[in-house]
């Protein structure tokens, strides 16, 4: 066999010992047509403003949606468990929000984006240098609106783990460089994945406690694996590297990870398992996207609710968007 199909097997067995966070994921047609239509009704429109010419604002909103549904799984896994209500509009602008952002990091701006943004999230002025950046403000300046942002609000520790995410995305910068140890990328790793998962969750949702915030921390800092597990082949072909390009991060790793933090969950939440139902279908699906790239391009094109679940969502940058 050839080391594809190796690596094949290897993660499908991982796959088979994660069957114990199986679960049934509740009215997944009838939740995921729920978040398209959230998307459309909140997100759409700040998409048509942003991007003028037809083909990139249907490419980026395609890209979006397709965020945002996946995302909205989580979020509603994560409330299940810890029986708090969910905010569909911030859902699915938050969704929205992480792809443009991680974007705009990857392909569309250099070191200078970092301190410009750096200054939005510190509550100061941001003027937009093309449509993606322009996407991003209108998307950021929607969340501010539906949210109080004074000082004294309940949501202010939102900004402040944002604050976080965005040092932990400009030291990712040096993830360009081979000669980047391990231990630095565990370190950037951890801090991308587990702040932004503090403020993906917080946004959604009511705020939480500092034990909430640290559990869902450590959370974010597995599925920051899981995701670059999921973009292995891509990091390795743009000279990113990370755990996965370098072969110490598999996902049987991230399996034993998810695993080791049950328990943890179980205590304070009393179950785990609305969210692990969730994680253990996202287990399969990072594994069918990578291992199984033709997938994606049977279903590009439709818009159902499973086959936008099931391709990937691909990058902002892969169309003509400036």
């Amino acid at each position: 066999m050839g080391r594809r199909d190796d690596g094949f097997w290897r993660d499908l067995c991982a796959l088979l010992r994660s069957l114990p966070f199986a679960g049934r994921v509740p009215g997944v047609r009838r939740r995921a047509a729920g978040y398209l239509a959230g998307f459309d009704r909140v997100v759409a429109p700040i998409v048509a403003a942003a991007v003028p010419e037809p083909g990139d604002r249907a490419r980026a909103a395609a890209v979006l949606r397709a965020t945002s549904v996946k995302l909205g799984f989580l979020v509603a896994g994560y409330a299940a468990m810890a029986r708090v209500p969910v905010r569909p509009d911030l859902l699915v602008l938050t969704g929205a929000i992480t792809r443009v952002y991680d974007d705009l990091f990857d392909h569309f701006g250099g070191p200078e984006l970092d301190d410009r943004l750096a200054e939005l999230f510190r509550g100061g002025a941001f003027e937009p240098r093309g449509d993606m950046e322009r996407l991003f403000l209108g998307l950021y300046r929607e969340v501010e609106r539906r949210l109080d942002r004074s000082p004294d609000a309940p949501h202010d520790v939102v900004f402040a783990a944002l604050a976080a995410v965005h040092e932990h995305q400009a030291w990712s910068r040096g993830q360009a460089d081979p000669e980047i140890g391990s231990a630095e990328i565990a370190r950037i790793t951890e801090g991308k994945g587990g702040h932004g998962m503090v403020v993906l969750l917080s946004l959604a949702t009511p705020p939480m406690s500092r034990v909430e915030a640290d559990l869902v921390y450590e959370l974010g800092a597995i599925l920051q694996r899981l995701d670059d597990y999921q973009d292995a082949e891509p990091d390795a072909a743009t000279g990113v590297a990370t755990a996965a390009t370098r072969g110490e991060a598999t996902l049987d790793d991230i399996r034993a990870a998810l695993r080791g933090l049950a328990p943890r969950l179980r205590a304070h939440y009393g179950s785990e398992r609305p969210l692990y139902a969730v994680l253990h279908a996202t287990l399969w699906m990072s594994f069918a996207r990578r291992r199984c790239p033709n997938l994606g391009r049977v279903l590009r094109g439709f818009r159902t609710p499973l086959a936008v679940l099931l391709r990937r969502a691909g990058s902002l940058a892969d169309g003509k968007t400036r």
